[in-house]
C-alpha cells in the first residue's frame, strides 16, 4: 500500500490485498472483484462478468438444495450430483461441473445392471429361480411390505456384490415399484453355484 500527495496523488494497494480486503468484506463481493480482476487479466471486457458473482452465489445455494432434494429421492454418488448439477444448469444457467472442469464423471461401475428376468434367460432359468438362487447365496432376502406382499431386498453381502434397488415403471403403468438390479457378473457367480449344488 502506498499513498502520493499532491496534484495526481493517491492511494494505492496490490491487487492481492485489495482481493483479500473485498474478501474480508463479504463473500459476495469477493466473487463479484475475482471476476472483474479475471476478466481484466484475461482481456474480457468487465461488464460482461458484473453478473458473475451474483450467479455463482445463485448456483450455489441452488446446488445445495438441490442436493438435499436429491437425497430425499434416494440418490447417491454419481447419480446425485450429475442430477443436482443438471438440474442447477436449467435453473440459473450455471454448471458446476463444468466450471470444475469436470465434463463427465466415471461411473462406480461400468458394468450394465441387469434384473431377474434377464439372468434367468441367460442361465434359461425362470426370474423365480433366480430370486431363490440370490437368496441362497446370501445376496437378498425376502421380505413382506405393510400389505403383505412380498419383495426382495439386499443383503450386505449383495451391496458389497453391487446390487441396486432401482425405482421402475409397473409393467400395468400405475406408476413406480422397486426392483433389484444386479451387474451382469451375477450370471457367472449363480452358474457357478448351480453346478456345486447339483
Amino acid at each position: 500500500m502506498g499513498t502520493r500527495q499532491g496534484k495526481g496523488g493517491g492511494t494505492w494497494a496490490h491487487w492481492q490485498v485489495a482481493m483479500a480486503y473485498a474478501k474480508y468484506l463479504s463473500p459476495e463481493f469477493h466473487a463479484w472483484c475475482n471476476a472483474v480482476v479475471r476478466a481484466h487479466m484475461e482481456g474480457r471486457p468487465a461488464a460482461a462478468n458484473m453478473n458473475l458473482a451474483l450467479s455463482a452465489r445463485e448456483a450455489r445455494l441452488f446446488l445445495k438444495q438441490a442436493l438435499a432434494i436429491g437425497k430425499l429421492a434416494g440418490l447417491a454418488g454419481n447419480q446425485l450430483l450429475i442430477a443436482a448439477s443438471r438440474s442447477t444448469k436449467k435453473a440459473v444457467g450455471f454448471d458446476m461441473l463444468e466450471s470444475m472442469g469436470m465434463g463427465h464423471l466415471v461411473a462406480p461401475v461400468q458394468d450394465p445392471l441387469i434384473i431377474p428376468s434377464k439372468i434367468g434367460a441367460d442361465l434359461g432359468i425362470s426370474a423365480v429361480r433366480v430370486n431363490h438362487l440370490l437368496q441362497e447365496i446370501g445376496f437378498q432376502i425376502g421380505d413382506r411390505d405393510h400389505k403383505d406382499r412380498p419383495f426382495w431386498k439386499l443383503t450386505p453381502a449383495g451391496e458389497e456384490f453391487g446390487g441396486t434397488l432401482c425405482d421402475v415403471e409397473r409393467s400395468n403403468g400405475t406408476g413406480q415399484a422397486q426392483q433389484l438390479k444386479w451387474p451382469s457378473a451375477i450370471v457367472d457367480v449363480l452358474r457357478e453355484h448351480m453346478k456345486k449344488a447339483s
